[in-house]
């Protein structure tokens, strides 16, 4: 329901955006406001909105940005892109706690790592390193938001490769902040 993920105070759009009415690739200016909209407030990276946040759009989102990296350079990436992002809010503290999760699975030598686990776990971190990816990270307030539902879905998808690092692991230390 629309009250579950979005304020009291704030009106529901008289029309809703589907990504399949868009022609030519460009949204009218109208509806980025609505997508952008529903982008903030929603929160359950699981649940399908519309066309533009289902199974298949982050699916084709994880192969747009999978390459083959050395993990230290991607490391080195991460860390660089880590300085510049503030901590500020909520959900971009939730990105960077599952963002440094997803790294150490994937840079720990002693874990036998999934393979499709592995590819989308460098996709989902190349992506959070993107500055101008779906929604440029230099808009405040929502910059992050795409970052972090791709994040969250791969770290959905991926629970049980997660929950199998966890149970090997004796010792977990996390360096968060």
């Amino acid at each position: 329901p629309f009250s579950q993920y979005y304020p009291l105070n704030f009106k529901k759009p008289k029309t809703l955006f589907n990504c399949q009415n868009v022609k030519g690739g460009k949204a009218p200016t109208k509806c980025l406001g609505i997508i952008i909209a529903q982008n903030l407030f929603h929160i359950n990276p699981t649940q399908k909105q519309g066309e533009c946040y289902n199974k298949k759009f982050m699916e084709a989102k994880l192969s747009k940005y999978y390459r083959d990296i050395d993990i230290r350079e991607l490391g080195r990436l991460f860390e660089e892109k880590l300085r510049r992002v503030s901590p500020t809010m909520e959900y971009v503290r939730n990105l960077i706690l599952d963002a440094k999760m997803l790294y150490r699975i994937l840079s720990d030598e002693e874990f036998d790592l999934k393979e499709e686990a592995k590819r989308d776990f460098v996709s989902a971190l190349l992506y959070f390193i993107e500055d101008k990816d779906s929604i440029p990270d230099r808009i405040p307030i929502i910059g992050y938001r795409d970052d972090y539902k791709l994040v969250r879905y791969v770290k959905e998808k991926h629970k049980e490769e997660i929950n199998r690092y966890f149970s090997q692991v004796k010792h977990f230390i996390a360096n968060y902040f």
